[in-house]
């Protein structure tokens, strides 16, 4: 089972990003928040649990995605998680730019059978239950 925190700043997506993750069983969500900043605090604290992916949305207030992305590769914990931007934006410049920074990408709406193909194309069957 691998542990998830999702940052978006709509609340509807955070609520329906819990459910595929909870319904899945592939997942569990350890923490969701509606700022970027907050989540950068999170993650510069000691305490946090360890997580496994990031669900990023592109598109929010005061630090957008990629902001939060190049301060968050400061921190050095990519190589033990795994980002994944999660967006509406078809824009292609925003795929390239997510693959610049190292991060996966994958369009709105996160479904059940698609956050678990998610899953397993990071991580293999065996973070599976």
């Amino acid at each position: 089972m691998i542990s998830v925190v999702c940052i978006d700043d709509n609340s509807i997506d955070l609520k329906i990003h819990s459910r595929v993750i909870e319904r899945s069983g592939v997942g569990q969500l350890v923490r969701a928040f509606t700022l970027a900043t907050e989540a950068l605090e999170w993650f510069r604290s000691e305490n946090q649990p360890a997580v496994d992916l990031i669900l990023l949305d592109i598109n929010m207030p005061m630090m957008n995605g990629f902001e939060f992305l190049e301060e968050f590769m400061k921190l050095d914990l990519t190589k033990t998680l795994v980002v994944c931007l999660v967006s509406t934006s078809e824009n292609p410049k925003d795929l390239e730019r997510a693959e610049t920074l190292g991060a996966k990408f994958n369009s709105k709406p996160l479904t059940k059978s698609g956050f678990i193909e998610l899953v397993d194309s990071l991580f293999g069957s065996g973070k599976k239950i």
